[in-house]
């Protein structure tokens, strides 16, 4: 809980330059990283985490996170984004 709170106020800042920075690049979305965060930044597990995310697969236009397992660990995170779950190294470029 200490943990939420103190990441409050950097995870949407952070967030916030996620969109920012989509507007330097050619093939990034900048209105979908806005729109995806806005939308989607509350489906994880984390109350923090999901706003970073959100903001990057809209602006990739990917799906990310989603079920997983971390750790030995299944996670039952939703899908944040609208895109594709698979990214390849175009995505990454």
């Amino acid at each position: 809980v200490c943990d939420d709170v103190i990441n409050l106020i950097p995870a949407r800042v952070g967030a916030f330059f996620m969109v920012a920075a989509a507007l330097f690049v050619p093939s990034c979305r900048p209105l979908g990283a806005l729109r995806i965060m806005w939308r989607d930044a509350d489906k994880l597990t984390s109350a923090n985490n999901g706003w970073p995310v959100a903001a990057i697969a809209g602006a990739l236009h990917l799906s990310l996170a989603g079920p997983r397992a971390l750790g030995g660990v299944l996670i039952e995170d939703k899908w944040v984004g609208i895109g594709t779950a698979k990214p390849t190294a175009r995505d990454i470029k």
